[in-house]
This record gives structure tokens, C-alpha cells and sequence, in this order.
């Protein structure tokens, strides 16, 4: 029988790294020719942002994966990393909640870091997303939204063997972990394990740089990026007037329309005024014809909108490509607690002096600022279901933050977990992102059930990493397209409050659409100067 990922693991994990001297700009090419191995992901700090754009991690080929259907979780084994599964890789199902069992798939461990010298907070463990309808498994809901996009409803891979940067002093280490019943036989795994993926890396490199092997696969997707969409052509897609205003390429389909996305703001509104719900996040979805490659899309999108918690998952499903802005949950070995929900956004302005006047505008205006704080108060109780008593405060209040097409107002709620909480117990409790959903939380999810005809999937869900030691981050998936064969599907939105304009909510949620359009226009070097009209579907 096959070993199952949630059995006891070995209590001794071992590290073994090594330097790698390479540019910033490298962790890109890594990621380009990794791609040639299974399940490849990156999780890019894109942003120049200090302190949240200060590590990025990639990797391929992980060990174990998990995918959940609701309660039913396909895993396989694929590395034998563990003593126990030495002749046992293959795949098994189970029955459970995803994040009760990954919490015996994946506790955490104290590892020696053998001189280190970067303190990475992520060494391995797992990397994966976990899609909005998981909601049901911790809270009292179901969902009526068509899955038409087959999308497993959370994708885990269990990683041993990472590639980490320090963007600051730009070092960059390949790093391996060791599993076993005792340090000695986990060392001697983790030793072999850096010298095979150090291998690894070095024929990819060399490959890449002669044309041929793993190289002759990523090729044409870096020289795609190059030649379709430079830096200059995004910047002149992201300044066009047409993708400030309501009008997107006829081309697109979705969930519904203009007009649809109006009379459900209104919808919502009359909900307001009765009293059923203060606030709720609408999203459709949209999709468009896509004939190009992955990889040189989020080339793309990288460009367009650099983001903090930018990331590519590259999975037999489909590929993510993110640029999320928002941290959903971060929490520390030792149980520190942070989150930092966005609600409140402006376009960019064409000039500073437009950017200056939008935001104080969005700093100035009384509807965002309801919207936030009312989502500062639903994450505050939320982490104060696993959080010690006293400890959960909100630092920031209300700041702007510029990004590439659209200023942000965003709040920061820290915490410490009690006794007995871990980080599973965090994530089920804040589960999904409160500045997705709306206040009350449970009564807005359900509102907003009856409204979306297609379910959200990975849109609204969190995306990131388990660290082996117990410590996690997760970014909310915002701005983040999901291409699958043909298509490329993404989600837009807004909250509602009893103050919003049907029109001014349908526009907000296409401000947020720009950069994703933007990147799309310069991969398949469309025509910008005429798109069709979309403003009545």
C-alpha cells in the first residue's frame, strides 16, 4: 500500500545548502528552465517594496502532491524521500478536510540551518493555493456556482529542494532538506539530495546557454517576452485611454456582462439597505481567446503589475499566473501573526500630478474608508478566534500604496497564536480572505453565492507557502489569470456599500483588470488603437 503524506513523518529533517551566485535576474531563468520538470512554481517578489518584496523562491519536480475535491484528496507520492516510503511511490486517496490533513501531512519541525546566512523563512515544505469554495469546510455553507473549470479546489506540493534569493544583497542559495528517523541518515539524504539538484541546475544552465536540451525548451518563451511584449510596449498598453474606460476586447465571455455586474451591485445595495448584510465583494469572471505560452504571459504580467506577491504555478490543470498586492495570512515559527487586507482603490493617474490628486482622493473618501474598516474589524475577529487574548492590533490604519495601474488603501492587524493554535487552526479560521467576501462574513458569502453563476475557484482564495519549521505566508489571489488550454480566464470586483454607484463599481473592477489586459495586449501584440465595445454585454 502506498504510504499516505499524511502518516507521521520522520522527526528528524536535516538542511543542507549551497551558494549560487547568481543575478536578481537569474531566478527567472531558473524558473524558465525548471519548467521542463513537473509541476514547476515560482513565488516572485517582484516588487521593489523592502519589506514585503525582500525573498523568492522557485522549484519544480516536488516529492508529494495533494489535490482536493472537496473532502476527497488525491495523493501521490512521487520521490521516495522518507525511510517508510522507500519502494511505496504511486498514488492513494483520501477522505478529510484539507486543512486538518495537512496538518499531519506537514507539522512542524526544528531544523539546524548549518550557518546559513541569509534567515530565510521559507527552507521547504509545501507550496500550493487553496481555492475560495474550501469555505465550506469551515463554515456552514454550500455553494451553487457551475465548476466549469475543473479546477481541483487546492493543489499542494510538497517541495525538499528549492532554489531562495535575498533580493536586498541579491544572494541566492539552492537549498535541500533530508528526511529520516535519525540526524545522521537525514543528513546523509539532504547531502545527496543539494548534490543531484545542485546537478541539476548546473545542466540547466549549461544547456540553456548552448541551445539545446533543457534550454531548447525555454527558449522560446524568454525570446517571445523579448521580442512581443518589451517593458516600453506594457507601459504603452497600461497608458491607454481605452483600458481606463469600460471597453474590453469583444472577444471576452465570462460569468456576465456590464449590465449584469450593474444590476447586481444594485441587487446588493437594496441587501444593504434592509439590513442583511453592511458590505459584500462581487466578482464575474472574465474570458478571452489565448493562443500563446504561459510562461512569456507572465513575463508579462510581471512587467505590467510587479506585485509583492507575484507567483506562477505551472499544473496539469492550468496555469496560475498572480500579481497579487495582498498578504492573506504570514505567520512566524514562533506564532507571530500578520495580516494586511486591500479594500479601497483608485486608477493611476496619467501624470504626478493626477497620481498625487487620485491619491489623496482615495485616502480622503469616506465610502473607502467605511469599506476598509469594516474589514479591519472582520480580520481582527478572525485571528482572534486562535490568537492570544490582548494580543491582536492593528499597527496601520489606512495607508495608500502605489502600485503599477492602481493605488491601494490597506490596513495591517497583527497577532500572536495561543497555546495549542497552529497554523492550520489560523487558516481555517480566517478562511477565505475577508476582503473577498464582505460583512457579515458568512451571511455576504452566501448573498453572493446566489449572484455568481460560476464558482470562484483559485480567484479569492490563498496562495503561498508552508514553511517546514511551521511558519506560512499566503497572498489573497487577486490579479491573477488562469490560463488553460485555449483560454485564459480571470476575475474582477469590488465591494459594495450602501453608497456605491453601479457604474463607478463596474469601472473600479475594469481599473483592476488593466495590467492583466495590458499584459494579454502585448504577449499576442494586438491592435490597441480600436477594441470593440463591451460596455453592454
Amino acid at each position: 500500500m502506498v504510504q499516505s503524506l499524511s502518516d507521521p513523518i520522520p522527526e528528524v529533517v536535516e538542511l543542507r545548502w549551497r551558494e549560487l551566485f547568481m543575478p536578481d535576474s537569474d531566478l527567472l531563468r531558473t524558473c524558465e528552465v525548471l519548467r521542463s520538470a513537473p509541476w514547476a512554481w515560482l513565488l516572485d517578489s517582484a516588487s521593489p517594496d523592502s519589506r514585503l518584496g525582500r525573498f523568492s523562491f522557485v522549484g519544480a519536480d516536488p516529492y508529494g502532491v495533494a489535490r482536493a475535491y472537496g473532502e476527497r484528496i488525491e495523493v501521490e507520492c512521487r520521490r521516495p524521500v522518507r525511510e517508510a516510503m522507500a519502494q511505496e511511490v504511486g498514488f492513494r486517496e483520501e477522505k478529510g478536510k484539507v486543512f486538518n490533513w495537512l496538518r499531519g501531512a506537514l507539522p512542524g519541525f526544528q531544523i539546524e540551518e548549518h550557518g546559513l546566512p541569509v534567515a530565510f523563512p521559507f527552507l521547504g515544505g509545501a507550496v500550493g493555493y487553496w481555492g475560495y469554495e474550501l469555505a465550506e469546510q469551515v463554515e456552514n455553507l454550500e455553494f451553487h456556482g457551475q465548476n466549469d473549470l475543473g479546477m481541483p479546489d487546492a493543489t499542494v506540493l510538497f517541495v525538499d529542494r528549492i532554489v531562495a534569493l535575498e533580493h536586498a544583497s541579491g544572494r541566492s542559495f539552492a537549498l535541500a532538506l533530508g528526511f529520516a528517523s535519525n540526524a545522521h541518515e537525514a543528513g546523509r539524504r539532504a547531502d545527496l539530495a543539494l548534490v543531484d539538484f545542485s546537478q541539476e541546475l548546473e545542466a540547466a544552465k549549461t544547456a540553456e546557454g548552448t541551445g539545446s536540451g533543457v534550454g531548447e525548451s525555454a527558449t522560446p518563451a524568454a525570446s517571445s517576452i523579448r521580442s512581443r511584449a518589451s517593458g516600453e510596449e506594457i507601459a504603452q498598453c497600461l497608458r491607454r485611454s481605452d483600458l481606463l474606460a469600460t471597453r474590453v476586447p469583444r472577444s471576452v465571455g465570462g460569468s456576465f456582462g456590464a449590465d449584469g455586474y450593474r444590476d447586481r451591485v444594485r441587487i446588493l445595495k437594496a441587501e444593504i439597505a434592509q439590513g442583511n448584510v453592511y458590505e459584500a465583494n462581487l466578482t464575474r469572471r472574465m474570458d478571452l481567446p489565448f493562443t500563446g505560452d504561459a510562461w512569456s504571459l507572465y513575463r508579462a504580467l510581471r512587467e505590467a503589475s510587479p506585485a509583492p506577491f507575484a507567483s506562477f504555478m505551472d499544473l496539469p490543470d492550468g496555469a496560475i499566473l498572480g500579481s497579487s498586492p495582498e498578504r492573506f495570512l504570514k505567520v512566524s515559527a514562533d506564532g507571530a501573526v500578520e495580516s494586511r487586507p486591500i479594500k479601497g482603490t483608485r486608477p493611476r493617474g496619467l501624470s504626478g500630478e493626477e497620481d498625487s490628486a487620485l491619491s489623496a482622493e482615495l485616502l480622503a473618501s469616506e465610502k473607502d474608508r467605511a469599506e476598509n474598516l469594516m474589514i479591519v474589524d472582520l480580520v481582527r475577529n478572525d485571528l482572534g478566534r486562535v490568537c492570544e487574548l490582548g494580543s491582536v492590533e492593528v499597527p496601520e490604519l489606512m495607508t495608500v500604496e502605489p502600485y503599477a495601474s492602481v493605488f491601494q488603501l490597506v490596513s495591517t492587524i497583527v497577532g500572536q497564536l495561543r497555546e495549542g493554535s497552529d497554523r492550520m487552526h489560523l487558516l481555517g479560521a480566517a478562511f477565505p480572505p475577508g476582503s473577498m467576501t464582505g460583512a457579515p462574513k458568512i451571511a455576504a458569502m452566501g448573498l453572493l453565492d446566489k449572484l455568481e453563476p460560476v464558482r470562484r475557484g483559485v480567484y479569492s482564495g490563498a496562495l503561498g507557502y508552508l514553511d517546514i519549521r511551521g511558519g506560512m505566508d499566503l497572498a489573497v489571489v487577486i490579479r491573477t489569470l488562469l490560463v488553460q488550454k485555449d483560454r485564459v480566464h480571470l476575475h474582477v470586483g469590488g465591494a459594495v456599500v450602501a453608497d456605491s454607484d453601479p457604474q463607478e463599481e463596474y469601472e473600479e473592477s475594469l481599473d483592476k483588470a488593466r495590467a492583466m489586459l495590458a499584459a494579454l495586449a502585448a504577449v499576442e501584440a494586438r491592435e490597441p488603437r480600436d477594441p470593440p465595445d463591451f460596455s453592454s454585454s
